[in-house]
């Protein structure tokens, strides 16, 4: 043992001198020179970095800087603050049995719920634009100016929820309100930066390009017209700016499409047409009044198309006419599909119904639509949209031989059947009461409780009639079915499973 741990010792020391003998051949390199592994080697390892005080060239600046026109609009934008008393029963855990003894003894939740966003001054006297969501239930409301630095209570003038736009106001003269440009003329491809208090951090400009314009049928809220754009707009950017590259107000950041709950280059901002014509209303009338068609309609799909005569997908179809309405009226039909409204062009039906809305009531507006092939423009006077959506209404056995509609079960709409799947007493048809699962209705969108309403076009009053209308069909490739579901109508096509021949 004691020899083994000698011979260990030794062979440690012959190691040591090794290095210690190795030193001089290895450490003159590394003693006399700064070792650099980019590039020429340095010289001198003492000698100071260089300090370049000078300013960018003016036409490198004018080139690759936006600093100039973000100094513009900064001050214009705003921070907003909000606060909202929270009741005891609102907190989650309030009533659970193993808290409830907690806050028995003494121990209260919290009292308040705070929230953070972004907002645009648009005259000199205190008016600024948000979004509704930002103070939306709010009992406190703080505008914070970045230039110079204040602070001021706010109240809410007027809001929104269909297009989510808020207007406050602030007691304060001679503020820098931002300039609004034509947020028609915007383009996809267009530069933009968006300004905002995101994350709560402080002001953040980032930049980005138009992605798309008209957005619509985001589902967000109930009149789209959004900008996309790829500029990072994250939590707290809510109700900033959106502006291009002259400093001008094109949109009003809103909202964004995200997996993580920040920026992944999806964002939406609502045009500044749409947000001025909305804050016009406000300040006029304290509410924004809306024009109304009073129908019920839905995009064009390719089978849709094509069972419509239609030569592309623009357009919205009518699929239920509402009795007494401004359409019913005017000889509008369930089936019509509106390709243009007053001179514009209709490219879905939440195109339609924005443009319907921004149309003041009783005004006569020329309606075009496609029906059996003919376009044929209608006079239609509008009326007031009421406050709550009408629209949404609470909602003998045979089998036909058709192929396309096997597996399908109907029967007529006795009471006992009105009852079970709550069609109203003013729907006739032919009530679907079985269908197969693998079926190509079934595969197509048809569901257990929707009434037929028509087939290919011709009226379906009961169960006899869907018989004998589908089994007069020849050999067909489609067929086109228009039904009533949950106080909704819309047109179902159904098609030969992929597949058959």
């Amino acid at each position: 043992m004691e020899l083994n741990m000698n011979r260990s010792c030794q062979l440690a020391i012959i190691v040591v001198l090794v290095n210690l003998a190795l030193c001089p051949i290895l450490t003159p390199t590394f003693a006399t020179e700064a070792w650099w592994p980019y590039g020429e080697q340095r010289k001198d390892s003492t000698e100071p970095a260089k300090l370049d005080t000078s300013p960018l060239p003016v036409e490198l600046k004018q080139r690759t800087s936006f600093a100039e026109v973000i100094r513009s609009v900064e001050p214009g934008v705003v921070s907003i603050f909000t606060t909202r008393k929270i009741d005891a029963s609102e907190y989650p855990h309030y009533n659970h049995p193993l808290f409830r003894e907690y806050f028995e003894n003494g121990h209260r939740p919290p009292a308040k719920e705070e929230g953070l966003g972004s907002g645009v001054i648009v005259t000199a006297d205190g008016y600024i634009i948000t979004n509704n969501h930002v103070v939306e239930d709010a009992d406190e409301i703080k505008v914070a100016l970045i230039n110079p630095r204040r602070e001021f209570d706010a109240r809410i003038i007027g809001t929104d929820p269909g297009t989510d736009i808020a207007v406050l106001k602030i007691e304060a003269e001679n503020l820098p309100a931002v300039v609004l440009a034509d947020s028609d003329r915007v383009e996809v491809g267009d530069m933009v930066m968006a300004i905002g208090n995101a994350f709560g951090v402080g002001q953040t400009v980032t930049r980005g390009i138009v992605s798309a314009t008209g957005r619509s049928s985001v589902g967000l809220v109930k009149y789209e017209d959004f900008i996309q754009t790829d500029a990072s707009i994250n939590p707290g950017n809510s109700g900033g700016a959106l502006i291009d590259p002259m400093g001008r107000l094109v949109g009003i950041p809103s909202a964004i499409i995200s997996r993580t709950g920040g920026s992944q280059g999806i964002g939406f901002a609502i045009p500044t047409n749409l947000v001025m014509h909305i804050v016009e209303r406000l300040l006029a009338d304290g509410r924004v009044v809306r024009g109304f068609l009073g129908i019920q309609i839905g995009d064009l799909t390719a089978q849709l198309q094509e069972a419509f005569d239609m030569e592309n997908l623009n357009g919205a179809l009518v699929n239920e006419v509402l009795p007494d309405s401004a359409a019913a009226e005017a000889g509008i039909e369930h089936g019509d599909v509106i390709v243009n409204f007053n001179d514009i062009a209709i490219r879905n039906s939440g195109h339609l119904m924005l443009v319907v809305a921004r149309t003041s009531p009783a005004t006569v507006s020329k309606v075009s639509v496609f029906r059996n092939g003919e376009a044929i423009d209608i006079d239609v006077k509008l009326k007031e949209r009421p406050d709550r959506d009408i629209t949404n209404r609470p909602p003998t056995v045979s089998e036909p031989e058709t192929e396309l509609l096997r597996g399908i079960t109907v029967d007529d709409l006795d009471a006992q059947m009105r009852q079970r799947f709550n069609v109203p007493p003013d729907i006739e048809g032919a009530v679907v009461v079985g269908i197969e699962a693998d079926s190509p209705a079934m595969d197509s969108g048809l569901r257990l409780g929707d009434v037929v309403l028509e087939i290919n076009k011709m009226e379906v009053r009961n169960a006899a009639d869907a018989i004998t209308t589908s089994d007069e069909l020849e050999e067909v490739d489609n067929v086109l079915v228009y039904v009533w579901r949950q106080g909704n109508r819309h047109f179902i096509m159904i098609e030969e499973e992929p597949g058959d021949e």
